[in-house]
């Protein structure tokens, strides 16, 4: 077998599917590379703003509880029963679309 004087040609010999698949790894290995530094630049700013906006933003108002012992508890005991808006007694005037109208039932 005769020895070839240049090896670094026979290193570099893959044809034409070889360099396709290495074409093709390189594409997809820089779009994900792409993809990540787009989600970066949009989402660097967002995470780095959002702490200070919560930071800054009103907080609700907080009201001491007052320690309330049972024997200040009122108890209000009775019978009570669920009826509709139909059997209401003394109740002259419904609400219906945003107006009052009497009740002519």
């Amino acid at each position: 077998m005769p020895q070839q004087n240049n090896p670094r040609v026979q290193i570099l010999q893959f044809g034409l599917r070889g360099w396709a698949a290495i074409g093709v790894a390189i594409l997809v290995i820089a779009g994900l590379a792409l993809l990540a530094l787009g989600v970066l630049v949009f989402l660097l700013p967002v995470l780095l703003f959002a702490p200070v906006l919560f930071y800054f933003s009103p907080r609700p108002k907080t009201y001491p509880v007052k320690d309330q012992s049972p024997r200040d508890t009122t108890i209000i005991d009775g019978e009570f029963r669920v009826v509709d808006a139909d059997q209401r007694e003394g109740s002259p005037k419904t609400l219906r679309h945003g107006r009052e109208e009497l009740n002519d039932k």
